[in-house]
């Protein structure tokens, strides 16, 4: 054995063994207690799967009277969800919580699986910080504003001034990474500026910084990104967002089994008849991919006689773009410049009344 294949090997097993104590160190065992007889219980994510660390254990664990106990290895505090299944069928979700290295226990009490969520007794070094500095009374004045989309813009703001606050706590990491999922916002894209280089540089912190790099391709002010689209006869399409003969686009993103995005199709309707002649133009983009999917898109389209393009795309394309939540839509000018996003029906119908004559 060669001096410099001794040294190489003295190098790997020096790693292998930091790794393995690494490991043992933020190895976490969580004891939980929930009012429900039997089921499963798993982690679920609060922002991009890809965020959460390699490996991180999310398979489902036993519910045997009443108690559940989820082991894992943690490189650093992360948030998730508690979900409960019982025949196949969600009987419990929590609100997101933080879970530490170490061993913890946590209390959940059965609620609705709807929005009357709460968040699970738990307590450890990241969920007291969270409890005590998180919510302080400023969050408390945001979050009774009744607005969603003032709230929701104020909200932005404060995550961002949490994260300038406490640039070296992975609260601030995840709440930006959980708001994230709503999609771009200039607010959460400074606030990740002012986290830690230490948080940056870890698994998750790059992650994210590649999720906002995707997220900026549909910022307002950007030019509506080139996406792969198929038309209902499955022929693959170029789109071209600039337009002489329409003064704004509507982009609008859904999927077959969306209860609110298929909501709004009847106002929707009456807006491309009042528009479509005076320089609106509204293109529809489904994220349905597998066949049966595909089928029920057609049915959609047809049972609701929508008045406006319909194609659908790709998860590569879904994927690069990181649409998360539906329904999502962008307004773009005649040049295919994103002017807006998000609206409703009320304010697309109010904007259009006030800018096209």
């Amino acid at each position: 054995m060669n001096a410099l294949f001794k040294k190489l090997l003295f190098v790997f097993l020096s790693c292998w063994a930091n790794i393995v104590i690494s490991q043992k160190t933020h190895s976490f065992s969580l004891y939980g207690t929930i009012d429900i007889d039997s089921g499963t219980m798993e982690f679920s994510t609060v922002a991009n799967a890809n965020d959460y660390p390699a490996h991180f254990n999310f398979s489902p664990v036993p519910v045997i009277r009443g108690k559940f106990l989820i082991k894992g290895y943690l490189q650093e505090p992360v948030k998730l969800r508690l979900f409960c299944m019982e025949a196949g069928k969600p009987i419990y979700i929590s609100e997101g919580f933080y879970l530490d290295s170490g061993t913890q226990s946590i209390l959940c009490k059965k609620e609705m699986t709807g929005y009357n969520r709460a968040i699970p007794d738990i307590h450890n070094e990241t969920m007291d910080h969270y409890l005590q500095s998180y919510f302080s009374p400023e969050w408390h004045a945001v979050d009774t504003v009744s607005g969603y989309y003032q709230r929701k813009k104020l909200m932005m703001n404060y995550v961002k001034e949490y994260a300038k606050q406490y640039p070296g706590s992975y609260v601030s990491f995840w709440e930006i990474a959980e708001k994230l999922e709503q999609g771009y916002d200039p607010a959460l894209d400074s606030g990740f500026s002012y986290l830690s280089p230490a948080i940056k540089s870890t698994y998750s912190g790059r992650q994210l910084k590649n999720d906002i790099h995707h997220l900026r391709l549909t910022a307002i002010g950007k030019t509506f990104p080139t996406v792969t689209y198929f038309d209902t006869s499955g022929k693959r399409k170029q789109i071209s967002y600039q337009s002489p003969k329409a003064k704004y686009t509507l982009v609008d993103f859904w999927f077959s089994h969306c209860g609110p995005c298929i909501g709004q199709f009847p106002d929707y309707i009456k807006i491309v008849n009042n528009y479509k002649n005076k320089g609106f133009a509204m293109i529809g983009i489904s994220r349905d991919t597998s066949v049966a999917d595909i089928t029920t898109w057609k049915n959609v389209i047809k049972e609701h006689s929508l008045n406006w393009v319909q194609y659908r795309t790709d998860n590569a394309s879904m994927k690069n773009l990181r649409i998360n939540v539906f329904p999502s839509n962008f307004l773009l000018d005649s040049k295919g410049i994103i002017i807006a996003m998000d609206l409703d029906p009320y304010q697309l119908a109010n904007f259009l009344h006030e800018n096209i004559k």
